[in-house]
């Protein structure tokens, strides 16, 4: 919410707060939260930091705002996801897909959101962070549990585990992976699933040494 007590600025007519949040977000994955300073969004935008201000009173507040702006992406892709299938374990494995993509396709955002954490916020909005993040979690999770139920996924782990080491592993691939390279956020994102739900062993045979 905007500020509005005494010593706000106006804002200038050629920023918003999503110019604010898309300086931030590349300043917050270069240099990091506690690294960066306002006075380096504010030179990079040509405004003076009072313009910020007017839109985010705290720095803090910038960083609720990007996880915000990442929530939002990354619940919206999930939720079409799901309900573009009726499976219970092809349900899981859009959603698991529309997560990687996400993750993939702005590499900046999801360094924030994934490296800074909430630690970085004061004490309500880190919790409302948290619990935010455990709800989407539990959505794989109770995803999962159907998809047992349907006989379609693993019964021999327990769901909450089989979520944790999947989205632990899909979390990370914006430390490595290119959205500019030779495959599309799309392409890696359904042969990261493929991968994860198969695994890396070739069907019909066992790992062991490779035949000279």
């Amino acid at each position: 919410m905007a500020a509005t007590g005494e010593g706000a600025a106006a804002p200038r007519e050629r920023i918003s707060r999503d110019d604010i949040l898309d300086i931030a977000r590349r300043q917050f994955a270069q240099n990091g939260y506690r690294g960066t300073n306002l006075g380096q969004v504010s030179d990079e935008l040509g405004v003076t930091r009072q313009a910020i201000y007017y839109y985010f009173p705290k720095k803090h507040d910038v960083l609720a705002g990007l996880f915000e702006r990442f929530f939002a992406v990354l619940e919206s892709a999930v939720e079409t996801a799901a309900a573009s299938e009726s499976e219970p374990g092809a349900r899981f494995g859009a959603m698991l897909r529309a997560h990687v993509e996400t993750v993939a396709s702005d590499p900046e955002l999801s360094s924030v959101f994934l490296s800074e954490g909430h630690g970085n916020l004061p004490p309500a909005p880190a919790a409302a962070v948290q619990s935010r993040r455990k709800a989407y979690n539990d959505k794989f999770v109770q995803a999962y549990t159907q998809g047992v139920a349907a006989g379609q996924l693993a019964s021999d782990v327990r769901p909450r585990v089989a979520v944790g080491l999947l989205l632990g592993a899909a979390n990370w691939v914006f430390r490595w992976y290119d959205p500019k390279g030779r495959m599309t956020p799309t392409e890696f994102a359904t042969v990261a699933e493929r991968f994860l739900a198969n695994g890396f062993s070739a069907k019909g045979s066992s790992p062991g040494p490779r035949q000279r």
